[in-house]
């Protein structure tokens, strides 16, 4: 069940384009109030949906609560720095913001909210502020077709 219309936008086209074999599973967009019961060995799931039965029964529930950013009470109006429609900070592939000086790391951004994301644009943004480079974020690369994809560790 999915508030949005879109469960997961960033990953679902990962998760989708897998082709693994798997349960089959029913999912309900645009769902409002739910309820959750057991019933034998089951889970019984009841909600407030647009589309499909009120009722999902299974054996297994997934409850993915979803992500925002909490960046409605950092000042950025009075700052002058542009947020997406979702509240995320909008920058560049340096994770410049559209005011000069002012990057947007972490989070915030909306280019992945794990550590390992986080730490990755601490050290583009050291790169190029202390050291003179031009580091760019992964992210803007994985959408390049063109970029070449090698691997290393190979027995050749």
């Amino acid at each position: 069940m999915a508030k949005a219309d879109t469960p997961l936008a960033t990953y679902d086209a990962i998760v989708i384009g897998t082709g693994q074999a798997g349960p089959p599973l029913a999912r309900r967009l645009a769902a409002g109030r739910m309820r959750v019961a057991r019933s034998d060995d089951n889970v019984v799931v009841g909600v407030d949906c647009t589309e499909g039965p009120p009722e999902i029964r299974g054996s297994h529930l997934l409850l993915a609560v979803g992500r925002r950013p909490n960046t409605d009470d950092l000042g950025l109006d009075e700052a002058g720095i542009a947020r997406d429609e979702r509240g995320y900070i909008i920058v560049d592939d340096q994770l410049h913001t559209n005011v000069p000086g002012v990057w947007a790391l972490g989070d915030c951004n909306g280019k992945g909210a794990f550590t390992h994301t986080a730490y990755d644009d601490f050290e583009i943004v050291a790169a190029n502020l202390f050291d003179g480079e031009a580091r760019r974020s992964a992210a803007a690369l994985l959408r390049t077709p063109s970029t070449p994809i090698r691997r290393s560790g190979g027995p050749e």
